[in-house]
């Protein structure tokens, strides 16, 4: 659906240029503040995944993660990279107990920043790295280590 967006975009922009409007439409239309935009596995460890490793989102920016599957119990756990991103505040972290395949769970974030989360292996002492992810219409889909399904994304405010 995107895709399509964006290429009716495109086509609408050419035929304002080709029927000589005195100020040409962009061809690379910016998503719309509802728009669904996928995360991304950070592409080194794939421990951590968010809006992106270099994305700096506005204030009011939501976060969605749907619950596909449940395996292993991990909270997940949303942070906010200080600056430089050696440090992090933790935002917000959903316990295990709290979560249920089915879920929707989502998070107004407070403050631009970078953010990621990531699904801490509370036994082991490391993260649960995604093993494999696929893009949706307007979502990542994430399996991790532990067995567990998200669909990420989030919209701008």
């Amino acid at each position: 659906m995107r895709t399509l967006s964006l290429l009716l975009a495109s086509v609408a922009a050419t035929l304002t240029v080709a029927c000589g409007s005195e100020s040409p439409a962009p061809t690379s239309p910016t998503p719309s503040p509802s728009a669904a935009i996928p995360m991304q596995v950070e592409p080194s460890s794939r421990n951590t995944f968010g809006p992106g490793t270099n994305v700096v989102v506005p204030s009011g920016t939501r976060i969605f993660l749907r619950i596909q599957a449940l395996g292993r119990p991990s909270p997940i756990v949303l942070n906010r990279c200080g600056e430089p991103c050696n440090t992090a505040t933790v935002v917000r972290r959903w316990e295990p107990e709290s979560i249920r395949a089915g879920d929707t769970l989502s998070h107004q974030l407070p403050d631009s920043g970078r953010y990621y989360m990531w699904l801490p292996d509370e036994q082991g002492g490391r993260a649960f790295a995604s093993t494999s992810d696929s893009l949706l219409a307007d979502a990542l889909r994430m399996t991790f280590a532990n067995d567990t399904v998200i669909d990420g994304w989030y919209t701008l405010p």
